[in-house]
């Protein structure tokens, strides 16, 4: 799937908490967990790897 969206789910009630446009394809994705952040790698257009504040989503 290529939406272009960061979803953040709680996983116990299945439903999406949190969602940012990414413009691009999300091809990976980590967890910082001492710096509560989310480091995704961007496939098309731009093949760029972003990192995301946890829980306001901004980069």
């Amino acid at each position: 799937m290529k939406d272009g969206i960061l979803h953040v789910w709680d996983i116990n009630r299945e439903k999406i908490i949190q969602s940012a446009a990414t413009d691009s394809q999300i091809c990976s994705l980590l967890w910082l967990p001492k710096t509560s952040e989310l480091m995704i790698g961007q496939g098309l257009p731009g093949n760029q790897m972003k990192i995301w504040k946890y829980p306001i989503l901004i980069n």
